[in-house]
């Protein structure tokens, strides 16, 4: 959305939308704040959790930015595939920790799930350094990136429905073969 320009009914709607965004992401960290105080715990661990988020994003910016081929342009639906995973495993263990009131280790399990960006964002400015070439295809890396956060959210959605099968005793993914009457 260009700043200064053409008012049209897209950039008024996509304005909005972003103001609104802004509102809820700031109502939300204060939220955060506020019971992270109420339950005795640090405002810090508050806000260490909220930065994956922030990393996620601020990463796929910057690799669009840094990109020789363009990537955010030539291979959209990969990278937003692979960082829809990412933010699900994110989401999924924050919810999981608040649940189970276990937020010892959390923070740290999280920044898993962004494992391949800083190498691909340092395979993009490899090209800046090497006349125009990076040292791995672009390409790789994107769908690298898109493999890794699907399966990595698939072992945590397995791993959680396993050990809640387990701990209440039931078998909803197993097949009993049928018994003749």
């Amino acid at each position: 959305m260009p700043l200064l320009g053409e008012v049209s009914p897209c950039n008024i709607y996509a304005g909005v939308g972003l103001l609104m965004a802004l509102v809820d992401s700031v109502g939300h960290v204060r939220a955060a704040m506020v019971g992270a105080r109420a339950h005795g715990r640090s405002r810090i661990g508050a806000l260490a959790q909220l930065m994956p988020y922030g990393a996620l994003a601020g990463g796929l910016f910057l690799w669009a930015a840094v990109s020789p081929t363009d990537v955010a342009w030539r291979a959209p639906f990969p990278l937003l595939l692979g960082a829809g995973f990412q933010f699900s495993l994110l989401m999924g263990r924050i919810i999981l920790g608040h649940l189970c009131d276990e937020h010892q280790g959390m923070v740290a399990a999280m920044w898993t799930a962004l494992l391949l960006l800083p190498f691909a964002i340092a395979n993009a400015l490899s090209a800046r350094l090497l006349a125009g070439d990076t040292l791995l295809p672009e390409l790789w890396f994107v769908w690298g990136n898109a493999a890794f956060g699907m399966f990595a959210y698939v072992h945590f959605a397995m791993g959680v429905t396993t050990d809640i099968t387990e701990l209440l005793g039931i078998k909803c993914f197993s097949l009993v073969p049928k018994r003749n009457a």
